[in-house]
């Protein structure tokens, strides 16, 4: 379908959102959800103990063969792809299953971690006061263990509704799917809807409606070279760098969630030399692709007010990450997730996520909905941790999306 067709039947549905939140919770179908936890529970176990660092390609590879025969027994068809360039050696895994029905449907989640070898052994899975523990348990090993246990739900419901729900599972997220993009966005390509199973929050109380993009840009000044002792002969390139930098210092905008940070810079070579080459580096955040535009052209206008006319400024700036921007097909999902979950008499809390995540790449092919994960708290530190508590409640609340998807209440189904 061509872009307008496609626009037009999201706003069709934007005006005409199901009352999901009407019907009564599935009582059935919720029982199961309670009744997968203990698996969910010892999978989650099973990978927590498994080194899987993202440089760590020896522990990856024996994650992935866990992952890949426990896929294979839940009656998934799976394959692994090498992934790209400088991630040779490691694998992605693709897992599906066919049903009936209509919908194509992508659940993404990543089983790399930060994580150096040896970090299992030292810090395995423990349990305490309904807490999992271990590395990887904040992000986002639940995600992981999440996805592949709703597989299994899905198919001991016997429900198949579905075209194909499709199981992506990254290799190297957290250095940013450089291996995996181009897989990644191809499978997103195939389908109507992708579900990124990051987050979740402490409690399970949360969805991502949006994820900050990243960004750089590199101030570069040049001057002329002179000796410290005559320096009117030259043109002080670190001194005009200073001033320009100072002309810069306000380009965040916090109510549009953008972040400009100066975080490094140099010039100059020995103490007696004025300097002619200066450089500097800006990290920038933004949730949106307008901001990023918005910085880029503040950038370049400010570059140009040279104070010392002996100088020469430029600025590179590149947009690395692109932003899961809040758009309106990502408000009918996180509508309808809000809906689901009212069943359970939770209120489901839509957030604005300051990182990036796979839900970044995807989104620019799919319709996407980010932060379908168990839960997660303490990402990346030591003291992180999945709680058990809200497992049926999620489990529940991705199995009625797909639901709700596979009825053509969520996203146009076929589209493409």
């Amino acid at each position: 379908m061509k872009a307008k067709c496609f626009a037009a039947a999201l706003l069709s549905m934007a005006m005409a959102v199901p009352a999901y939140g009407a019907q009564a919770k599935d009582e059935e179908q919720y029982k199961t959800c309670q009744n997968a936890v203990p698996e969910y529970v010892e999978l989650f176990k099973s990978i927590i103990n498994i080194d899987s660092g993202s440089n760590d390609k020896a522990g990856l590879n024996r994650k992935k063969d866990f992952l890949v025969d426990y896929l294979k027994k839940a009656g998934a068809e799976v394959e692994t792809l090498e992934a790209a360039g400088d991630r040779k050696g490691t694998y992605n895994i693709i897992a599906r299953i066919h049903g009936k029905g209509k919908a194509r449907i992508l659940l993404c989640s990543h089983y790399d971690t930060v994580w150096p070898a040896g970090e299992a052994a030292a810090r395995p899975f423990r349990m305490e006061e309904g807490r999992m523990y271990g590395p990887g348990a904040g992000d986002t090993q639940s995600g992981v263990a999440g996805s592949v246990t709703l597989l299994r739900m899905l198919r001991q419901m016997k429900y198949d509704d579905f075209d194909v729900i499709t199981l992506f599972l990254n290799a190297d997220e957290e250095l940013g799917s450089e291996g995996a993009l181009e897989q990644l966005l191809r499978e997103a390509e195939k389908h109507d809807v992708a579900f990124s199973t990051e987050g979740g929050g402490s409690d399970g109380e949360s969805v991502a409606i949006s994820c900050r993009g990243g960004g750089d840009a590199v101030l570069t000044v040049k001057g002329k070279r002179a000796h410290s002792g005559r320096p009117h002969l030259g043109h002080n390139a670190g001194v005009e760098m200073v001033r320009l930098m100072n002309t810069m210092l306000d380009l965040s905008d916090k109510e549009k969630r953008t972040d400009c940070t100066w975080t490094m810079g140099s010039f100059g070579t020995n103490n007696n030399v004025v300097p002619d080459l200066a450089t500097a580096h800006m990290d920038i955040r933004a949730a949106s692709l307008g901001e990023f535009e918005r910085v880029k052209n503040e950038l370049l206008e400010r570059a140009s007010r040279v104070t010392d006319k002996g100088c020469t400024a430029e600025v590179a700036f590149s947009v690395g990450k692109p932003p899961f921007e809040y758009s309106k097909s990502t408000a009918i999902l996180a509508d309808a997730a809000e809906s689901i979950y009212a069943e359970l008499g939770r209120k489901l809390v839509k957030t604005h996520v300051p990182a990036s995540s796979d839900a970044n790449w995807i989104s620019q092919k799919v319709p996407t909905l980010e932060g379908l994960g168990i839960s997660n708290a303490n990402p990346h530190q030591k003291n992180e941790y999945s709680s058990v508590k809200p497992a049926p409640d999620r489990l529940y609340l991705l199995a009625r999306l797909i639901q709700e998807t596979c009825r053509g209440n969520t996203v146009p189904l076929g589209a493409k």
